[in-house]
């Protein structure tokens, strides 16, 4: 019974964005959880779509020349990439750094229970996730490769056992994070450098294996990369290959060596949970020292304190700032790797519409300020008591988006003029869309945390990944770069590239005036009465 309490809490708080309004508390209407359905299924069919095109040209190439356990193992490898990302962040906020931790290490419950109970609303999110990805893949395998009973038997077994372990990877990584990290003095930037330095691991293994299958070179890498390592009687990914392909014994095998792992790491994180998250800071001595006090204006002052809130949160960084992170990896990237892309592209002009709708699709994964009135919590009410204007406080929170998005990709649009070789009219061009775009993006994101807005919550996580606001923020992103990025590929040639890209900019300056006379009266009523 405490057990299925445990479970029924974690699912009611992860899916309560969808079933509750944050606002009144109430219900949502039938009609409102269809859309939001709907919504739902449209990210996943997209995601569906998606690894349909990577594997069809993989399964192609592969099944046919007799190398099944080969494409499956691929399969395993792609598919458990975002899964494995996704999980890993979620299971260290949920088990790390959850507001009712000594709650409920003060209830009569065991720590693996403790532990099972937060891991099952994290295996739903990496089953969808998971079956997004093999779901196509065995489809692909269909068309070229033999279909069986035992296969297919194999497969619906493997769909759910999958997910389970990758799970259990996320959460050993999870735990070593947290045990490395629980001593250091400044936690949050030993997580955000830990989670970094796997998550470009992860992107370098999943970017080479997917150029692969895009270029056609799989013939060549088969036998050399994926036939090598697929290969002993214990190696579990050729296990699981072998499985997926029908091969009984390899299943037992594989069933029995997961189970044992599964096992393992419930018991040895449930062993020291107790352990780390009792793990205290130590105190330490501070000289007292009389430092004189330099006055700031309100805007500097309010700046500074959204910069400390949300730069001292590696989950939020690692979250809403990713957009940043990457512009930065992608400058340098472009400037070491200059010389090929200039040999690949050639004599190839780069039109500035299609410029421009890369670094907006590229800054619509900064989503600073959808979270960012969520985050505050039940500490709202001090921003309230603030003897300040709240036109000032929200509007240093669109600041604080603005500057932390503006320079990473500042240094982009540098590097991309230089390896491209624009103009000074493309430069000006592009740096005035991205400027619009980041300021629309950063309006948009506050307009939808006062709509959407939940404060109540236990676990950060909630506020930051799973809430209504992201998710809206995240897609009027994406759709609104793909407004000039679709128009600027379908109609290269044809149409002049500054006029989609002035038209583009107008629509943007239209958005920004109505984002922000809607900000200084309605949004303004919304925060108060928060």
């Amino acid at each position: 019974m405490r057990f299925r309490a445990l479970i029924r809490k974690e699912l009611l708080e992860a899916f309560r964005s969808f079933f509750w309004e944050q606002k009144t508390g109430k219900r949502r209407k039938p009609s409102s959880l269809i859309l939001f359905g709907l919504l739902y299924a449209l990210i996943v069919f997209n995601l569906v779509r998606m690894y349909a095109g990577i594997f069809g040209a993989t399964a192609f190439s592969w099944v046919p020349a007799g190398n099944t356990d080969a494409y499956f193992a691929y399969a395993i490898i792609v598919s458990s990439v975002m899964s494995l990302f996704l999980s890993l962040i979620i299971i260290y906020s949920s088990l790390f750094m959850s507001k009712d931790n000594s709650l409920i290490l003060s209830l009569p419950v065991k720590p693996y229970e403790i532990l099972l109970s937060r891991l099952c609303s994290v295996y739903i999110f990496s089953f969808v996730f998971t079956a997004a990805a093999l779901i196509p893949a065995f489809v692909q395998y269909l068309r070229y490769g033999a279909v069986t009973i035992m296969s297919v038997c194999t497969f619906a077994i493997l769909l759910f056992l999958l997910p389970a372990v990758v799970l259990s990877i996320s959460t050993l990584l999870g735990y070593l994070i947290g045990l490395v990290t629980a001593r250091m003095r400044h936690k949050q930037a030993g997580i955000m450098i830990l989670t970094l330095i796997g998550t470009m691991f992860m992107s370098f293994g999943f970017s080479f294996l997917s150029g692969s299958a895009a270029t056609g070179n799989m013939d060549s890498i088969v036998p050399t990369r994926f036939l090598s390592i697929t290969k002993g009687f214990l190696n579990p990914l050729g296990l699981a290959g072998k499985a997926f392909a029908g091969n009984a014994v390899s299943l037992v095998v594989f069933l029995v060596l997961s189970l044992v792992f599964i096992c393992a790491v419930i018991a040895l994180v449930g062993n020291s949970l107790v352990r780390i998250l009792g793990i205290t800071e130590k105190q330490k001595k501070v000289k007292f020292r009389i430092n004189m006090i330099r006055t700031k204006s309100v805007k500097k002052t309010l700046f500074e304190r959204e910069r400390r809130r949300v730069m001292s949160n590696a989950l939020y960084v690692l979250n809403c700032m990713l957009g940043s992170i990457m512009a930065i990896i992608g400058a340098g990237a472009m400037i070491i790797f200059s010389g090929r892309i200039k040999a690949v592209l050639g004599s190839f002009p780069v039109p500035v519409s299609l410029f421009c709708g890369v670094l907006c699709g590229m800054a619509s994964m900064n989503d600073i300020t959808a979270p960012s009135i969520s985050t505050e919590g039940k500490t709202i009410w001090l921003l309230n008591s603030l003897p300040v204007e709240t036109e000032q406080i929200l509007y240093s929170k669109i600041r604080f988006h603005f500057v932390f998005t503006f320079v990473p990709f500042l240094l982009l649009l540098i590097s991309g003029c230089y390896v491209f070789s624009l103009s000074v009219l493309q430069a000006v061009f592009s740096l005035a869309v991205m400027t619009l775009y980041i300021f629309v993006v950063a309006y948009l994101g506050l307009f939808n945390d006062l709509k959407h807005g939940n404060t109540s919550y236990m676990n950060e996580a909630i506020a930051i990944k799973q809430s209504m606001s992201v998710l809206f923020s995240l897609g009027e992103g994406i759709l609104l770069a793909a407004l000039i990025l679709v128009p600027s590929i379908m109609l290269m040639g044809r149409i002049n590239e500054y006029l989609i890209a002035g038209i583009y900019g107008f629509i943007l300056c239209v958005l920004l005036v109505l984002l922000s006379s809607w900000m200084k009266k309605t949004g303004i009523k919304l925060f108060r009465q928060m």
